[in-house]
């Protein structure tokens, strides 16, 4: 049986491959995908804070409504929050129930990143790690 939250990350320079690697991963990998219940691949790039806050809240929706077999979160969003910690708050009650892939590709900073990694983390902390 698999962790309850876990974090695999990868970095290296722009065009190294690590968007293809973790689309190779996730996409092609039936296993991986069925160990989820929802598989959600959110894209940041050069992201200012209040598009941060809009594809966190795009992942809350579609974590309510319960995604699909790869959702994409990089649209808009809903109006539940208005802060990206009330966001990271909101993700970590909704990831608490269920076992699901998020995949936080092309963050351009190390915030934008921490941001969905504060849902995690409080989730490892909670006995869920």
């Amino acid at each position: 049986s698999l962790p309850r939250c876990c974090v695999v990350a990868t970095g290296g320079l722009g065009g190294a491959g690590k968007t293809t690697l973790a689309t190779a991963v996730v996409r092609t990998r039936p296993a991986v995908r069925a160990a989820f219940d929802d598989v959600y691949w959110v894209t940041l790039g050069r992201a200012s804070r209040a598009q941060l806050l809009a594809k966190m809240l795009a992942l809350v929706s579609e974590l309510k409504e319960g995604g699909g077999e790869i959702a994409s979160a990089s649209k808009g969003g809903e109006a539940a929050a208005d802060t990206v910690e009330a966001a990271t708050k909101r993700l970590r009650t909704l990831l608490s129930s269920r076992r699901a892939l998020v995949v936080v590709d092309d963050a351009w900073t190390q915030d934008h990143f921490a941001a969905f990694l504060g849902a995690l983390r409080r989730l490892a902390t909670q006995g869920r790690w």
